[in-house]
């Protein structure tokens, strides 16, 4: 939801910059329009990082929970942990069937055509960046 908002608005914000951009014959508004659409992108993607990281909290639950381990019974902490890590798991799951991008049927689940769509994207943006060529 909170993508949907900030892409909601980058779409209507950018679209309104746009059309005062081109309908003026200076291209100083031009460029100020573009300029107004950067630093919104740039404020939603910093937005979005900060929201993102906020929702590892799993990450740093469990390096609580471990630190504290010695007042915690071990089962107890695995229990609690492993319940924490299923209902991120549901939650996930949930939002990308929602989205039609994985489809489920008992325990198993595949990926819609959008769903393979999106990977090979995504596989395309992995080979075009080449992450093993770090030089």
């Amino acid at each position: 939801n909170v993508f949907l908002y900030h892409l909601g608005s980058a779409v209507f914000f950018s679209g309104a910059a746009l059309s005062i951009g081109t309908t003026c014959a200076d291209p100083s508004v031009l460029s100020a329009s573009l300029g107004v659409i950067f630093m919104h992108g740039i404020y939603s993607l910093s937005f979005l990082e900060v929201w993102s990281l906020a929702q590892g909290s799993y990450s740093i639950t469990i390096l609580i929970r471990v630190m504290q381990r010695d007042s915690i019974a071990k089962i107890r902490l695995q229990e609690e942990l492993t319940h924490i890590g299923q209902g991120k798991k549901h939650n996930r799951l949930s939002a990308l069937s929602t989205l039609h991008l994985i489809h489920r049927e008992g325990g198993m689940v595949s990926l819609t055509i959008g769903g393979r769509m999106i990977s090979r994207g995504l596989k395309g943006l992995v080979w075009l960046t080449n992450p093993k060529d770090t030089g």
